[in-house]
Parts: structure tokens; sequence; C-alpha cells
């Protein structure tokens, strides 16, 4: 399992929304054991929260060291 963050740019004005530029990276190549769902981008903490549902892991990957934290849960999500 891999997880792909897609970064995407506008430029808005007050009447409308042009698209300017996308892209999809794969930023954590192998990151789960069986299924990796639910991704969330955190603004505050500008981190990727993610869960691995069958290993009942819940990971916060961040961008800027590479570190990919791993909390195991125990018990079904």
């Amino acid at each position: 399992m891999s997880a792909c963050l897609i970064k995407f740019m506008l430029t808005c004005t007050s009447y409308q929304c042009i698209y300017i530029e996308m892209s999809v990276e794969e930023v954590i190549k192998n990151s789960c054991q069986s299924i990796g769902e639910g991704p969330h981008w955190d603004d505050r903490t500008n981190t990727l929260l993610y869960v691995d549902i069958l290993s009942n892991d819940v990971h916060r990957w961040n961008p800027d060291t590479g570190n990919d934290e791993k909390i195991h849960l125990g018990t079904y999500m």
C-alpha cells in the first residue's frame, strides 16, 4: 500500500476559479501491511493521517521529516 498526495493550485477571483496545475505524488511506499484508508491532511500539524484497517494502526506522516509514526490500537476500528 502506498499513500499518494494530490497537489493542486487554483487562482480565484470573486467570480471564478481557474485551474492552474495539478499533480499526484507517491509520498509513502509500502506504508501499510494491509489496507490503508481515510487519509486526512491536518493543517495544524502539517501531517497526513491515515489508518491501516486490518492491522488496527493509525499513521501520522510528516512530509518535512519523512517520519511515519504508527500507533497500534489493538482492536478493530
